[in-house]
């Protein structure tokens, strides 16, 4: 409760039930010029009630009105090239910042808002704009227009509603937003997707320790680039703008594979976005690692004469001996 002088207020005071009393005290009767001063009590608004005043009197008196509720719905459409992939589109209302979201296109309304007196109530309602790659978003402003009325009951009822659209008046109760997808976006996006080795050797000694390896990067089933990762490397790479897109807009699902190593047990986690990790832990060898023999002893393994080579000796020496004979009755034969 506040307590007026002229329109201003000079006290100020909580009332509580049950008894709902409240009492100003030591207050001065004269102002300055000696004139008497006529006070005036003002109840700061409650919403929802209505507050009466008897004349000559300072006692109020609270009745309820029923608030008013309206709601708005919105709708979304969408134009161009079907989109690989739904689409979340958030709205937002203000005055109270009410969010809506609809995927794809569709409908849907805000929650109801409460109005308590009478009067004429504007909410503007626009699109949160996004960033996904391909979309182009819907900046247009619509302002919803409420009218409440007051009956002499103190009953408040709606009246008339109305949109305008960007300033200008909008015809119809529903606000509608649309969108754009154009496909050809999607093509030249790219990323990069590195990939980092980690090693747990154990017991394997420094020189059984793998050199380098091999990763290969698969679009769904296709290998599409390998990288060598060595410690020169220290055991990571990237492989560099690949392509995000297929030519149909859908994104790419890339995974990476690596050569199997010898002797390792392998585990791959990650993603394309994130980058992939991949972790080698040795387990033990199904062979040792093949090693050749040193340079200055030459192989003790020697080569042994077949069967077959010895019957191949003969018969060419056996032809010889008959082209001998030959030759000799072919000189006996002119002479």
């Amino acid at each position: 409760m506040q307590l007026l002088q002229d329109d201003r207020v000079v006290r100020q005071t909580d009332v509580t039930g049950p008894e709902w009393t409240y009492r100003f005290e030591n207050l001065p009767k004269f102002d300055e010029a000696g004139e008497e001063i006529d006070y005036r009590i003002r109840e700061v608004p409650i919403s929802g009630w209505q507050t009466k005043t008897k004349a000559g009197s300072i006692d109020l008196h609270n009745t309820w009105i029923p608030p008013v509720k309206a709601q708005l719905e919105i709708e979304k459409r969408l134009t161009g090239d079907p989109a690989p992939q739904d689409e979340r589109f958030s709205f937002i209302m203000n005055p109270g910042g009410q969010t809506v979201h609809i995927t794809n296109s569709g409908r849907v309304s805000f929650p109801q808002v409460s109005l308590d007196r009478a009067g004429t109530f504007e909410f503007m309602v626009h699109e949160k704009r996004g960033n996904t790659l391909g979309w182009t978003y819907d900046n247009a402003e619509y302002i919803w227009h409420v009218q409440v009325e007051q009956a002499l009951d103190g009953k408040l009822s709606l009246g008339k509603q109305w949109l305008s659209k960007n300033g200008q008046a909008f015809e119809g109760l529903r606000p509608v937003f649309t969108n754009h997808f154009d496909k050809r976006a999607l093509l030249g996006e790219s990323l990069d997707i590195p990939v980092k080795k980690v090693w747990e050797h154990k017991e394997l000694t420094p020189d059984l320790q793998p050199q380098s390896i091999i990763i290969q990067l698969f679009a769904g089933q296709e290998e599409v680039s390998r990288k060598q990762l060595s410690q020169a490397s220290d055991w990571q790479a990237v492989f560099q703008d690949v392509p995000r897109f297929d030519a149909d807009g859908k994104e790419i699902v890339y995974q990476v594979k690596e050569l199997a190593v010898n002797g390792y047990e392998t585990k791959i986690s990650g993603n394309a976005r994130k980058g992939f990790t991949i972790r080698n832990t040795y387990v033990g060898m199904k062979q040792p690692p093949s090693q050749a023999p040193p340079a200055d002893k030459p192989p003790t393994t020697e080569r042994l004469p077949d069967v077959g080579d010895t019957l191949a000796v003969g018969a060419v020496l056996l032809g010889l001996i008959f082209l001998r004979v030959a030759y000799q009755l072919y000189k006996r034969s002119n002479s």
